[in-house]
């Protein structure tokens, strides 16, 4: 029996006082992973740094990412929040791979309104793509996990998930709701075998975006 529940905080390599060696080991060789937000940003270095590591990566994301995808990248453009959008994210993999080994749930919006100056439909979309995209991602692939019994599931929440700062009251309430509900998996597919669900606190080198 294998489990892991494993908690991150991230920040910007130290590389002005330590240089670092990029070293490739093909740790993720011939694994099948979709990464959510990866057209830029932290979720295509996710992306990108898979590919290395010898990985198939379904990029997802609304938009067209700002520069070539690499080989074993392939571009899967749609709302995550939409569980019909999920079916079609899968699916692909699922028929060219029969598998999907990891998911990375990493899109997220920020809005940083306080609360007495949120506007419903803007809290309504962070629900949607921050929290709710997340839980429909898991429960599209953890069936097919659970009769693999092998899987890994990252969800990328932010040190303002568990640490207050001024304003932004959507983005704190949903990556609070990120943290829990990858506890909730862990706990509840613990006994499972090989099963993995990480959660990263991210904090951004901006301070307007920890």
């Amino acid at each position: 029996m294998k489990f892991e529940s494993r908690l991150y905080e991230t920040g910007p390599p130290a590389t002005h006082l330590f240089p670092v060696e990029e070293k490739i080991m093909m740790r993720l060789k011939d694994k099948i992973s979709i990464v959510t937000g990866a057209a830029q940003g932290i979720g295509r270095g996710i992306a990108d740094r898979f590919v290395k590591e010898g990985a198939f990566v379904a990029v997802i994301d609304y938009k067209e990412p700002k520069t070539t995808l690499l080989d074993g990248q392939q571009l899967y453009q749609g709302d995550v929040s939409d569980a019909e959008v999920w079916l079609r994210i899968t699916s692909w993999p699922l028929e060219k791979h029969g598998r999907i080994d990891i998911l990375v749930n990493n899109a997220a919006i920020v809005q940083y309104a306080p609360i007495h100056e949120v506007r419903l439909d803007d809290w309504n979309r962070a629900l949607a793509v921050n929290l709710t995209s997340v839980m429909l991602g898991m429960r599209a692939v953890i069936p097919g996990m659970l009769t693999r019994a092998w899987g890994s599931i990252i969800n990328l929440s932010s040190i303002w998930g568990s640490v207050a700062a001024p304003g932004a009251a959507s983005y704190h309430a949903t990556k609070a709701g990120v943290a829990h509900l990858t506890k909730n998996a862990a706990v509840t597919y613990a006994k499972k075998q090989h099963s993995r669900f990480e959660l990263i606190q991210s904090i951004r080198a901006s301070s307007r975006r920890p």
